[in-house]
């Protein structure tokens, strides 16, 4: 995919977001495409990296950007706190168990992929997966 593509998308994204300002899973739209523009620009999607070095012993150079951690950190939270709004008025309300597992999950690939912090990504997707079970 080009990188003018996920322009575009964070654009369209922040229209719906600011249009659907208190739902989680528009927010988690923008935050899953700033995650893939920022990996994408780190080269972390070129599955011949993993393939070559694997996963957890390769030794990628990643050059994170503070500005896009932060971003991707606020946009997680927001769409967490979203969630759990909408989880106060109903505790079983399925589409807000749904954003806030993806917020997490997005959050926790960050975190595995970029900062390499396999224990604090695996605590997230845990919460992640008992959103979504």
């Amino acid at each position: 995919m080009r990188r003018w593509s996920y322009n575009g998308a964070i654009s369209r994204f922040e229209t719906i977001q600011s249009q659907h300002p208190n739902e989680p899973i528009a927010t988690d739209y923008l935050l899953y495409t700033t995650l893939f523009k920022e990996l994408y620009r780190l080269d972390l999607l070129d599955t011949t990296f993993y393939a070559n070095d694997g996963f957890l012993t390769g030794k990628h150079t990643v050059v994170e950007d503070p500005h896009v951690r932060d971003q991707i950190k606020g946009l997680t939270d927001k769409a967490v706190n979203q969630a759990n709004v909408q989880l106060k008025a109903n505790q079983n309300d399925v589409d807000a168990l749904f954003a806030r597992g993806w917020a997490r999950s997005l959050e926790a690939t960050y975190i595995a992929m970029v900062e390499r912090s396999f224990g604090a990504a695996l605590h997230l997707a845990t919460q992640a997966r008992s959103d979504h079970a």
